[in-house]
C-alpha cells in the first residue's frame, strides 16, 4: 500500500482501524483491549481518544521493529488474563461469530488460529523459480486472525523462544517454535487483511454489501442514530434587529436576548445538543458571558456542530418550525435553509424550515414574541 497509512483509510465513513476496534470491542467476554501500533498511529489515535470507538481502547502501546516484537509489547501491557486474542488491525471485516469461535477453541485447546481453505494450487519453487513440489492443497490452510491462546501458554511460548520470535510471521508460529501444539478453527472467506489496493477495493465492496443487507459485524445497518428536540422563545424588544435562521428580517422590532436572539437557531442548537446528550445551549454559551454578547447565532450553531463532531456525531437532518404572527417567513425560507446548512456543514436538502402562526392566540397571537421548535437526527 503506497501513500497514506492504510489503517486510516476511510471505510464507510470511519478509519479502517476504527472499524476493526469496534468489532473487537463488541465481543461480550472482552475484559481489556490493547492496541499496539507505530508512533504515528498512537499520535493520531490520541487526538480521537474521547470518541467512539477509540474510547473503548484500554491502552495504546507502541510496538517494535517486527510483528512479533509488537505482539510481545502488547503482552507486556496486558493483565494476567486467561485468554488472549490477537487480531490484525487491517482486518476490519471480522465477524462476532468468528471471534467467539476462537475463544471457545482456545478454552478447549490452548492455542488456536482462524484459517480458511486454500483454493489455488500451490507450488513450491526454488530461487530459480523452478517448481520443486506441489503440496496437496487438501492439507493446506490459509492463516488468518484472530489467533487465540491460553494466556499462560502464550507467555510461556514467548519466553521459551526469546529473540527467535523475530523470524515468525504470526503468533501461532511462535507457539509452534516453542514445541507446543496449535489447533485451527474455521475463519471467514471475507476476513480479508488489507495489504494491497486491490484488497482495499474488495473490503470496501464487501462492507457496502453488509450495510445494504443489514449484516455489519460491528454496527447495525444504519449506524447508531439519535433524535433530539429543541424549543425556544424570545419576546420582542424595541431597537433591535430581527434575526431568524441566520437571516435579518426587515421588521419594526427585534427579539430580546444576550446574543442576536435568533430563536430558530437556538431551538436547533438545543435539538442537536439534546440528541447527543451534551446539555443545552445555556450550558455551553451562558447568557451572562460577555464573550457571547451580541454574537451571531450562526456562529453558535457552527460551534455546536463542531462539538458534535468532537464527540463522534454527524448531523443527519434538521426539521424546524417558526411560530409568529409577523413578519412573513416564507419568502426568506430558502436563505434560512442555506445559512443553517452552511453552519452545520451539511446539504441544504437535509434542512427543513417551516412557519406557522398562532391564529391570534396567546402571547404569540398578541405579537409579544416568537417561538421556534426543532427536531434533529444525528448518527455516529
Amino acid at each position: 500500500m503506497a501513500g497514506p497509512d492504510k489503517l486510516w483509510i476511510d471505510l464507510g465513513g470511519q478509519p479502517l482501524l476504527a472499524r476493526t476496534i469496534a468489532a473487537i470491542a463488541a465481543l461480550p467476554s472482552l475484559a481489556e483491549l490493547v492496541v499496539v501500533g507505530g508512533h504515528e498511529t498512537l499520535r493520531r489515535a490520541a487526538e480521537l481518544s474521547g470518541r467512539t470507538p477509540w474510547s473503548r481502547v484500554d491502552r495504546w502501546v507502541e510496538g517494535g521493529p517486527t510483528r512479533q516484537d509488537s505482539v510481545y509489547c502488547g503482552l507486556e501491557a496486558l493483565g494476567p488474563h486467561p485468554i488472549i486474542l490477537i487480531h490484525d488491525g487491517a482486518r476490519p471485516l471480522i465477524r462476532q461469530q468468528t471471534l467467539e469461535r476462537g475463544v471457545a477453541a482456545a478454552l478447549a485447546h490452548g492455542a488456536t488460529l482462524a484459517v480458511g481453505p486454500v483454493t489455488d494450487t500451490i507450488k513450491v519453487v526454488d530461487h530459480e523459480e523452478r517448481v520443486q513440489s506441489t503440496p496437496d492443497r487438501a492439507a493446506l490452510r490459509a492463516a488468518q486472525t484472530p489467533q487465540v491462546f491460553s494466556g499462560s501458554l502464550l507467555r510461556q511460548a514467548y519466553a521459551r523462544v526469546g529473540a527467535a520470535r523475530a523470524g515468525c510471521t504470526d503468533d501461532a508460529a511462535v507457539v509452534e517454535l516453542a514445541g507446543m501444539p496449535v489447533f485451527t478453527f474455521p475463519g471467514e472467506r471475507d476476513n480479508i487483511k488489507v495489504s494491497t489496493p486491490a484488497d482495499l477495493a474488495l473490503v470496501r465492496a464487501l462492507w457496502a454489501a453488509r450495510v445494504e443487507e443489514g449484516n455489519e459485524m460491528s454496527e447495525p445497518a444504519i449506524p447508531e442514530t439519535r433524535v433530539g428536540m429543541g424549543y425556544d422563545v424570545h419576546p420582542f424588544a424595541e431597537g433591535r434587529p430581527l434575526f431568524l435562521g441566520g437571516v435579518e428580517f426587515l421588521h419594526a422590532r427585534g427579539l430580546e436576548g444576550h446574543s442576536d436572539a435568533d430563536v430558530l437557531l437556538h431551538a436547533i442548537c438545543d435539538a442537536l445538543l439534546g440528541a447527543a446528550a451534551l446539555g443545552d445551549i445555556g450550558h455551553h454559551f451562558p447568557p451572562g458571558d460577555p464573550d457571547y454578547a451580541g454574537i451571531a447565532s450562526t456562529l453558535l450553531l457552527a460551534r455546536v456542530a463542531g462539538l458534535l463532531t468532537d464527540h463522534g456525531w454527524q448531523v443527519v437532518n434538521v426539521d424546524s418550525t417558526v411560530v409568529a404572527e409577523r413578519p412573513r417567513i416564507a419568502p426568506q425560507v430558502p436563505a434560512m435553509r442555506a445559512r443553517i446548512a452552511a453552519a452545520l456543514n451539511i446539504e441544504e436538502g437535509r434542512v427543513s424550515v417551516k412557519a406557522t402562526t398562532n391564529e391570534g392566540l396567546g402571547f404569540i397571537g398578541r405579537e409579544e414574541g416568537i417561538s421556534a421548535m426543532a427536531v434533529a437526527m444525528i448518527r455516529r
